[in-house]
């Protein structure tokens, strides 16, 4: 079993991973937009804190494929690639 907050606050998120043994973040577009900041700058934070081996979970938002895959390579530039 894996343990993944579902939550974009920084302060949650660190305040969760002192007492339990989190795998990872995982988020929305809701969730990013209620965070009330632009999501990159939140998601670059939050992978700044968990770390490179840590598990975060982002949602693409386009309709098409195209746009899901534009999505998916900016995700990546943004955040950094999967580990092989």
């Amino acid at each position: 079993m894996k343990l993944i907050i579902d939550d974009v606050h920084i302060d949650k998120i660190k305040k969760i991973y002192k007492s339990y043994p989190v795998d990872g973040v995982t988020s929305n577009p809701t969730i990013l937009a209620r965070a009330g900041r632009p999501p990159y700058e939140v998601l670059k934070e939050i992978r700044e804190f968990i770390g490179a081996d840590a598990e975060l979970h982002v949602q693409v938002v386009a309709r098409s494929v195209e746009g899901m895959v534009d999505d998916a390579h900016r995700i990546q530039a943004e955040l950094g690639k999967l580990p092989a």
